[in-house]
């Protein structure tokens, strides 16, 4: 049976790539031999805010934006309703439960473990895209938007509060949300999109910086992974390394930050 399969496989490695075969054999490895719990520890729930309260904004936005039916949108967000795939909205709570399933009704009972060793798919849970979903930051854009526009404390302050929430339930390495370098990508980069928003991408919270730099330590060991994919992801956690770095180089004066920002340049 295996030297079938081998028989099957070994005439599509040219085609596959090689070094793209090596890269993901060596992915794996690491799963299974525990060697990423190792290499990329696991790290401690804070709940320092992200951004800064209306009193450190200046006066001038930005970016400016114009009002339209997100106001709508804000609202029933802070009622808990999350929109999915910007397809339709499940109500998961405000704060979110960030482990949460609306389509199965089930909760991750694993966020603790550290993620490589959680699956892609279980029949407790489901798909873990669809928990992967509410961290993908696209409400934090949704706040920051909605401040932009009306200048309501409340949405600054539902921003921090959510975020907050996140930081201290998703500790770096632990749990199903740090499970996707992508997902960690795409996260940082609604964040730094909602610090834009806000002005506050130059003199940015201290909080932002430990996020920023956080997710960059989890995209980093696993990019060639990513790139062998030979899809989106490599693209994705390329482009959120690259600017992730930049921006730590460009803020923080921490020397931990700033080596992050060497590595990633």
């Amino acid at each position: 049976m295996m030297f079938n399969k081998m028989k099957l496989l070994l005439p599509l490695l040219p085609r596959l790539g090689f070094a793209n075969v090596a890269n993901v054999a060596g992915y794996r490895l690491a799963l299974a031999s525990g060697l990423f719990k190792k290499v990329m520890p696991e790290g401690n729930g804070y709940h320092d805010p992200l951004f800064h309260g209306s009193s450190h904004l200046g006066k001038d936005l930005s970016c400016p934006v114009s009002e339209s039916n997100f106001v709508d949108l804000v609202e029933d967000q802070l009622k808990g309703d999350i929109s999915f795939f910007s397809d339709r909205q499940y109500n998961i709570g405000s704060p979110p439960d960030w482990f949460f399933n609306p389509l199965s009704q089930k909760r991750c009972p694993d966020v603790d473990s550290h993620w490589s060793r959680l699956p892609d798919f279980s029949d407790e849970v489901g798909d873990i895209k669809i928990i992967w979903e509410a961290s993908r930051f696209d409400w934090a854009l949704v706040f920051a938007r909605a401040y932009c526009v009306t200048g309501a404390e409340r949405y600054l302050s539902a921003l921090n509060k959510w975020a907050g929430d996140w930081t201290d339930k998703n500790p770096l390495n632990r749990g199903p949300n740090w499970k996707c370098g992508q997902e960690a990508a795409i996260r940082m980069l609604q964040a730094l999109l909602a610090a834009f928003l806000l002005n506050q991408h130059k003199s940015p919270a201290s909080g932002l910086i430990r996020f920023v730099f956080e997710h960059c330590s989890r995209i980093a060991p696993t990019v060639r992974y990513a790139v062998a994919q030979d899809n989106n992801h490599g693209v994705s956690e390329a482009a959120g390394l690259f600017i992730g770095g930049a921006w730590l180089e460009m803020v923080s004066s921490d020397p931990h930050a700033l080596r992050m920002a060497v590595m990633q340049s």
